[in-house]
């Protein structure tokens, strides 16, 4: 009987402990979120980084340079419309 009592006590706890198969699965969706978010954060610092490689070294693209210059500044020009989208 005590040999019972024993087993189903661990088993409780192995099962729906604190460190039991209920914790291992939200640990695992933790992961995979994680994952997911570090993807989105590689994407995001490849597309900064490819700007970047644009406007140093040798060969400056103008055209991303003057875009970047103009939205730090504000400058427009006479003709242009300015369409503000919240960024």
């Amino acid at each position: 009987m005590a040999v019972l009592v024993l087993v189903g006590y661990f088993g409780w706890h192995a099962a729906s402990g604190e460190r039991g198969l209920g914790a291992l699965h939200v640990l695992e969706q933790e992961i995979r979120q994680g994952d997911n978010d570090l993807a989105d954060l590689q994407q995001e610092r490849d597309a900064l980084k490819r700007r970047v490689d644009l406007i140093s070294g040798p060969e400056v693209d103008g055209d991303l340079l003057e875009e970047e210059v103009r939205r730090l500044l504000g400058w427009t020009r006479t003709n242009e419309i300015v369409i503000l989208n919240g960024q």
